[in-house]
């Protein structure tokens, strides 16, 4: 059977845990809200409905739940704007909802690379060219979520296409300049020094891999 393409399926397609984004708070405390993606704040401002756990599973179905509910427009002031049968739910929520699917079928945890993603800018790892704070910001978290992407299906491919590593390398390199030039989230471009950044990022991740199977972080 034909799947559906990530805009025209339904909410309740898409799991718990990748309608909402879950971490695990200081205390040891899982939080989970609704996801909605990489720029700005992950939890929209009109709902900011959350859900508290003891584990991720726990958070993230208490958060759905209401998510599902607020959608079906049960509820004070329901649905929320962005829950709403429109282009952000369709084609913003669900888009990056259908990445963290990716995500999981590479094997890699996907609200795990949405935190390391939203973390990014203080790594600065990537030294976008921008004069802009904000803008630079979300631009480091779209192309760092983007190339863990891009890394995962590269790991796959090595373990299940025997692909090379010089391969995986030009692939991962060739759709970063693909986002960099068409993907309107990624508004500040590369520095004089991210293409050796990445390079070397991609190398070292790459040596990881060879000896250990697991995803490197």
């Amino acid at each position: 059977m034909t799947q559906l393409p990530y805009y025209d399926r339904p909410l309740d397609s898409y799991a718990d845990h990748i309608i909402c984004h879950v971490r695990q708070n200081r205390e040891g405390y899982w939080r989970a809200v609704l996801d909605c993606g990489i720029t700005s704040s992950v939890s929209d401002p009109d709902f900011a409905t959350h859900g508290y756990g003891a584990t991720a599973e726990e958070a993230a179905e208490r958060c759905a739940s209401a998510i599902r509910q607020n959608a079906r427009g049960i509820g004070k002031f329901a649905p929320a704007p962005v829950l709403r049968d429109g282009y952000d739910l369709k084609f913003r929520l669900m888009r990056h909802w259908e990445k963290k699917e990716r995500f999981e079928t590479f094997g890699r945890d996907p609200n795990a690379v949405v935190s390391l993603a939203l973390a990014g800018a203080e790594r600065d790892q990537w030294k976008l060219a921008s004069e802009r704070w904000v803008e630079w910001v979300e631009s480091t978290r779209v192309i760092e979520f983007e190339f863990q992407l891009l890394m995962a299906e590269g790991f796959h491919w090595i373990r299940e296409k025997d692909a090379s590593a010089s391969d995986v390398r030009e692939s991962v390199l060739e759709g970063l300049r693909r986002i960099f030039k068409s993907d309107k989230r990624a508004i500040a471009g590369p520095g004089d020094e991210t293409w050796g950044l990445v390079e070397a990022r991609i190398d070292q991740m790459l040596l990881d891999h060879d000896s250990s199977p697991s995803f490197p972080r």
